[in-house]
């Protein structure tokens, strides 16, 4: 392949979140995702053909048989032996595409197609009604042994209707044919895209991801045994990619391994940052030194402290930047798909981003936007990160030292000066062009 060629496509890629070729690779690693999927993890329209920088990567990691040995469990050792009696359902891939649950709606005249799980096994179903009771009465239907491919792409699953099985619930369905029964709408994952199988209204096609992933179990680094390569996770490497300092990036390492422990990405969040700007007499130069420090603080149900974090940040000071400075490194240690409220003091800091954000969605031009933008490196390196890991991040404006406690604690960790703090230098490339160093 040439080089142009390979510019492309990562450049293309990374367009799409797509920065590791795990990605385009299933949960259960059995196949390649589509192009219509990406698309819809975008929350982009998939019309025309499939562009040919897709189609070329996705060739190449199909051919790439290898990718397999990285998605193996932990419920038997890798080795040369057992590698290859592993069947789909051993493996699991930590970096496949995330897909947000999306539940059914409340209104009564959406019969939305939905996925669940039944006694730990995969279910489709069709809403039947809707009840006030928070439960939905659901029709069953089956995926059939047959498989259907359009426009060149993987297979799709095909469904029909169950005429019946021990699934259907008598206090629902009295009949004799026909399978029903009732489930709770929490329990429920809308399925987007269910188009008819040869204008057969009984048959559908499935053209979802359809995620089935148990978040209870955190990310782990998976290793390849046999050559020793070492491949960070997704959210890790994002942090190698994001921050210079080593220390900073082992800090902020240790704490999303923390962030796995205490917290499943479904969870909300309230993080409390804070920024400090301070004069600092050196005693070499007889003159005052402008200092900015960053911190933020998680707390639990009793408003103690269970995680906090302090940094440092140079160049060009201002509070405004120390402010922004401690929500990147909030934002680095989340995991992919995490839900959180970024709770601060600074207006500026909120208006900045939010700013940036709507002139880049409202399609105003890039360069002019980011050139007018004040602390190009923090706000661009948080808005690709919120981006690329698909996080829900509403951020919440709070009134500085009025007595409410997460506010003052995360004020207390940025200017805490009894130990040199990390840190916090961007690079001057931004994340969204990731780069493994496994060679």
């Amino acid at each position: 392949m040439h080089t142009k060629d390979k510019e492309l496509i990562i450049r293309k890629a990374a367009s799409m979140s797509i920065y590791g070729a795990l990605q385009l690779v299933n949960q259960d690693a059995s196949d390649t995702v589509t192009w219509q999927q990406i698309c819809d993890v975008n929350k982009r329209p998939a019309r025309g053909k499939i562009p040919r920088w897709f189609t070329l990567l996705a060739e190449l990691i199909q051919k790439a048989s290898y990718l397999k040995d990285f998605c193996m469990t932990e419920r038997t050792p890798f080795n040369s032996e057992n590698s290859l009696k592993h069947e789909g359902s051993d493996l699991e891939n930590a970096q496949a595409f995330r897909m947000l649950k999306k539940p059914p709606s409340i209104d009564n005249r959406k019969k939305e197609f939905v996925h669940m799980q039944q006694d730990h096994t995969l279910t489709f179903g069709q809403i039947n009604k809707k009840h006030q009771t928070g439960k939905h009465t659901i029709q069953h239907w089956v995926i059939t042994d047959s498989e259907q491919k359009m426009d060149n792409e993987k297979p799709y699953k095909i469904i029909k209707r169950c005429g019946g099985c021990s699934l259907n619930d008598r206090r629902v369905n009295k009949e004799t044919h026909g399978c029903y029964f009732n489930k709770d709408r929490l329990l429920l994952t809308c399925i987007n895209r269910v188009p008819k199988y040869r204008n057969d209204p009984d048959t559908r096609i499935v053209k979802d991801i359809i995620e089935n992933r148990n978040y209870s179990l955190p990310q782990q680094t998976v290793e390849h045994s046999l050559v020793g390569i070492q491949i960070s996770d997704y959210d890790t490497a994002l942090i190698q990619n994001t921050l210079l300092d080593n220390e900073a990036i082992q800090q902020h390492t240790t704490l999303l391994q923390q962030i796995r422990l205490n917290f499943v990405p479904h969870d909300t969040i309230n993080i409390y940052t804070d920024g400090s700007l301070t004069n600092r007499f050196n005693n070499s130069s007889n003159t005052f030194t402008k200092l900015m420090g960053t911190g933020w603080v998680i707390l639990n149900n009793k408003d103690e402290v269970i995680l906090e974090c302090n940094s440092s940040i140079t160049d060009w000071p201002s509070s405004t930047r120390a402010e922004l400075g401690a929500i990147l490194s909030a934002i680095l240690v989340l995991q992919t798909g995490q839900k959180a409220n970024i709770i601060t003091d600074s207006q500026a800091a909120i208006d900045s981003i939010n700013h940036t954000r709507t002139n880049l969605t409202n399609g105003k031009n890039k360069t002019r936007t980011w050139c007018k933008c004040n602390n190009y490196s923090i706000v661009s390196s948080i808005i690709n990160l919120i981006d690329s890991k698909q996080l829900e991040i509403k951020l919440v404006k709070v009134k500085g030292h009025s007595g409410v406690k997460g506010n003052e604690e995360a004020d207390r960790v940025a200017k805490n000066n009894t130990k040199k703090p990390t840190c916090i230098n961007v690079k001057d490339s931004q994340q969204k062009d990731l780069i493994y160093d496994i060679y």
